[in-house]
């Protein structure tokens, strides 16, 4: 079984369109949200993805880290696309 984790089942997760300063203007819109590790514990992050609309409360999230500066690293989170069903047959 692959390990990974969820977006927070809770109504936790938040989408912005526009951010507060001028070094955050390459970054919008962003999706800030609490995600569910497999272990129970919960952490705020950034969901990194293309379309903010897409991103929805209970999909499979991945770790990847984002080296801020080279003594700052973040975890942030790619939704985990989910298994093809079904199919011709």
């Amino acid at each position: 079984m692959e390990r990974g984790h969820r977006l927070g089942r809770d109504p936790y997760l938040y989408r912005r369109a526009a951010a507060g300063g001028p070094a955050f203007k390459d970054m919008t819109p962003y999706v800030v949200a609490i995600v569910q590790l497999d272990e129970g514990a919960r952490m705020m992050t950034n969901i990194v993805c293309n379309d903010p609309g897409e991103v929805r409360i209970g999909q499979r999230v991945a770790v990847e880290f984002d080296d801020v500066t080279e003594t700052v690293t973040l975890p942030k989170f790619r939704i985990v696309p989910a298994p093809a069903t079904g199919g011709a047959g």
